[in-house]
């Protein structure tokens, strides 16, 4: 299946300064950076960038847009994530065998599943992926140690690495090996990983998110931590930790270091969605809401500058939501210019 060739006349970055693009993960949340990753196909595609990180779920479409596979993208969070094809509950009880150390053979979220997906029907094009001018890094979670990894995807590796990145908490608990050494869900070392792009030393960055102006992640409690890794302290104490990594990454957002541009892709208002949603019409929905907000930021982006030398930034006026206040929804983006 070909896809058209993105417009380089509306590529989003033009400064010659060095690019990065930022993928959130946020399990079936990633519906809506399907439809943001659809678009922004159309405004310079991934040749604009020399960088791309993705964490947890947000790596399947990343790798996608990198390989120029968008329509691919796009169909299979149509097709083939719905009803209990990647998401099946009634393997919660396949979970419990965790708990007497042994490993769990169903897990709720189906990964393998998945990657098979990817190796047959929507076929994933690894010579694209790995010839694709940006560098492809997602970031996984040292299961011994709780540190984040930050992994070559170019790499034989690539779907172990994929299934180890988006391990998620309680939904796909068995670590992943690669290389003989255990990892999981990214997310818990790194949800965000913007100041690791910040230290790779670019600074034009795009970070697409999966939450809402003015979100803040609440403190996971310590009884979750311990139900999702049970015989591992390590991990439980990264998990912990996400929160605050998490919060950490959005006040870098939204107060970036001098000479460093940040433009934050993010619903408008609170997604429907949630991580483990299984219903066809609200993932389809999540798809188009992306791709809405996503023209309006970009075609904004455009239009004043001719190209992306503003700050999508929170307004410091607006008192943060925490995860269990999801009623308010703010203006979406506001701009300031970032001395150099």
């Amino acid at each position: 299946m070909q896809n058209s060739d993105p417009s380089e006349e509306k590529r989003i970055f033009k400064s010659g300064k060095r690019t990065a693009l930022v993928v959130q993960g946020g399990g079936l949340r990633g519906a809506y950076t399907v439809g943001v990753l659809r678009k922004l196909y159309e405004y310079g595609g991934p040749n604009q960038f020399d960088a791309i990180y993705a964490v947890s779920c947000g790596v399947f479409a990343a790798t996608f847009f990198a390989a120029g596979q968008v329509e691919q993208m796009e169909n299979i969070w149509r097709d083939r994530v719905h009803g209990s094809q990647l998401v099946d509950y009634w393997n919660l009880w396949s979970h419990l065998s965790q708990l007497w150390g042994k490993p769990v053979t169903k897990p709720v979220m189906k990964l393998e599943y998945l990657i098979d997906v990817f190796k047959g029907p929507s076929f994933l094009d690894l010579n694209k992926v790995f010839s694709a001018k940006p560098t492809i890094t997602y970031v996984v979670t040292n299961y011994q140690t709780g540190n984040a990894h930050y992994a070559d995807a170019k790499c034989p590796q690539i779907f172990d690495l994929m299934r180890a990145s988006s391990a998620m908490p309680g939904a796909y608990p068995q670590p992943v090996e690669v290389n003989g050494v255990f990892y999981t869900d990214g997310g818990n070392s790194d949800p965000i990983p913007v100041k690791q792009a910040i230290k790779d030393g670019f600074k034009d960055i795009l970070v697409i998110l999966t939450r809402h102006h003015g979100f803040r992640k609440s403190h996971p409690s310590q009884l979750l931590a311990k139900i999702c890794y049970p015989h591992n302290r390590k991990a439980q104490e990264a998990f912990l930790r996400s929160d605050a990594c998490y919060n950490e990454a959005l006040d870098t957002i939204e107060n970036p270091l001098s000479g460093v541009n940040i433009i934050a892709a993010r619903p408008h208002k609170p997604l429907t969605i949630h991580r483990l949603s299984r219903d066809r019409k609200t993932i389809i929905d999540t798809i188009e809401h992306g791709k809405e907000d996503a023209s309006i930021l970009f075609e904004s982006l455009l239009t004043k500058n001719g190209c992306a030398e503003r700050v999508a930034a929170c307004s410091r006026n607006n008192r943060p939501i925490r995860s269990s206040n999801v009623g308010f929804a703010p203006i979406l983006f506001r701009s300031r210019v970032v001395p150099e």
